[in-house]
């Protein structure tokens, strides 16, 4: 099934467990950007300058001087593809190229999400509804785009739980994950919400349980917590919405938020993540 919808792409695990799981459940979306972020090193801008963004960021993946954000180090000696394999997905995907999975595929070499250049090439789109896959924080600049609406994937139920590591705290304060999609608005996750849903996580103790939390942390973040989200945004389409094929994703009713309810959370402390970690290992 495509549909009228264009991914907002920021080439990392997470982004790439999205993809996987669209496609797995039948969804292709219309087009991606690929948003190539460019090193501000002042070789690179000089290389750029003779061969092009393409070979330059090529020539410093190889010399070193970018990372690869793909790279399998902290994987806890296969913690990241065991979680994959619960999703019914495999380790390929995050080496199949995300033109595979959409209908048009285009890139764009930017110093990052607010970059002006960005917020030009995106007005010129035609289909101006964006699914943000991460990266970073969207501002006025992007977010105010005439006519466009950019859908985000929050790992907490808003207005209640808004912020960072939302995963762990809705743990923590409801007892399970939750998960909210909403248009972004330049105040983190105040957006209009479109649709929420509740998970009742099970953590299989017999396969994970002695893997190190740091680890599962790690997992956690790139494989559990995107696949979810990205089975809430399925689940919204399949269950939620008539005529799938032709969505209008810039016009789903949804709930306006009260910005002064509910709080925000920061990134969780070490003591308290291990505390989390350690009640799902041992309670589930």
């Amino acid at each position: 099934m495509s549909v009228n919808l264009t991914v907002l792409f920021y080439d990392c695990v997470p982004s790439r467990i999205y993809l996987a799981l669209l496609s797995k459940h039948g969804i292709r979306p219309k087009k991606l950007i690929n948003v190539r972020t460019v090193p501000t090193h002042p070789q690179y801008k000089s290389l750029a300058r003779f061969v092009g963004n393409r070979c330059a960021l090529f020539i410093f993946l190889l010399a070193g001087f970018v990372k690869r954000k793909l790279s399998s180090e902290n994987d806890g000696n296969g913690l990241i593809e065991l979680f994959m394999d619960d999703f019914g997905i495999s380790k390929s995907c995050l080496e199949t190229h995300p033109s595979r999975y959409v209908d048009i595929y285009s890139e764009i070499y930017v110093s990052g999400f607010n970059d002006p250049r960005l917020s030009d090439f995106l007005d010129k789109e035609e289909i101006k509804c964006f699914l943000f896959t991460g990266g970073g924080i969207l501002k006025e600049g992007v977010l105010n785009i005439t006519g466009a609406k950019f859908i985000h994937i929050h790992p907490g139920i808003v207005p209640d739980i808004k912020g960072a590591d939302c995963f762990f705290w809705s743990c923590l304060i409801k007892g399970n994950p939750g998960y909210s999609i909403f248009y972004m608005r330049p105040e983190i996750d105040t957006g209009d919400i479109l649709y929420t849903k509740e998970y009742n996580f099970t953590y299989p103790t017999n396969k994970y349980h002695f893997f190190s939390n740091n680890h599962i942390y790690d997992a956690i973040l790139k494989v559990y917590d995107p696949a979810l989200r990205i089975l809430t945004f399925i689940d919204m389409i399949n269950n939620s919405l008539e005529d799938e094929e032709n969505i209008d994703f810039s016009n789903i009713e949804c709930v306006q938020q009260n910005h002064e309810d509910g709080r925000t959370y920061f990134f969780m402390h070490e003591a308290l993540r291990n505390h989390v970690i350690n009640k799902l290992k041992n309670d589930k």
